[in-house]
């Protein structure tokens, strides 16, 4: 069976604005937006179907913090690519007649880390789909911020959610979106378990 061929590539990756998606969080409040940003050697898993699905991991190779990443990677040439932030060897597109066709499964990790200022990237579950080079990313969560004042310090919070009626509520664990509209909305259709 022929296998494609990888060859060197190059995306660059956008954060839709309104969304207001990413990691880490940079500067003030400013009009009820605070700006997010690439760090430099963030990762993305880019994936695209040619002779089957192929990905690849896709690093920032962009020295500064930005609103705008360049990410260099290696990936059969293809029509369309799909983008995922952040990088997860377990993340994959799989046929889904459910789905309408194809779906895109990854993890939203159960336990996560303080970060100062920002929230756990491993958290901040983007995608984004191109068939120019150009990545514009859509969050698909949305998060809990809990802030702490005075001098305690706090070794960990622990997070139940419950539905109206008191039955327990999935928010981390494996979840999938059905690809087909993923640029009209994101028309998002979630399974989930912890």
């Amino acid at each position: 069976q022929n296998k494609p061929e990888f060859v060197p590539q190059s995306f660059t990756a956008t954060i839709k604005l309104s969304d207001q998606t990413k990691a880490t969080l940079d500067g003030s409040l400013e009009d009820g937006i605070i700006p997010t940003v690439w760090q430099p050697s963030d990762k993305i898993k880019v994936l695209c179907k040619t002779m089957g699905w192929s990905n690849a991991s896709f690093i920032n190779v962009s020295t500064e913090t930005s609103e705008t990443a360049l990410f260099e990677g290696m990936l059969p040439f293809s029509s369309s690519y799909i983008g995922l932030y952040p990088y997860n060897d377990n993340s994959m597109i799989e046929h889904s007649d459910w789905y309408g066709g194809y779906k895109l499964s990854f993890v939203i990790p159960e336990v996560q880390t303080y970060y100062p200022n920002t929230f756990d990237p491993s958290a901040a579950i983007m995608v984004a789909k191109s068939n120019d080079g150009v990545l514009e990313f859509k969050h698909l969560c949305g998060f809990l911020a809990v802030q702490m004042k005075g001098q305690e310090k706090v070794k960990t919070i622990t997070f139940v959610p419950r539905d109206a009626n008191g039955g327990s509520v999935h928010i981390a664990g494996e979840y999938c979106i059905g690809l087909e509209n993923i640029n009209d909305g994101l028309q998002i259709s979630v399974d989930g378990s912890v």
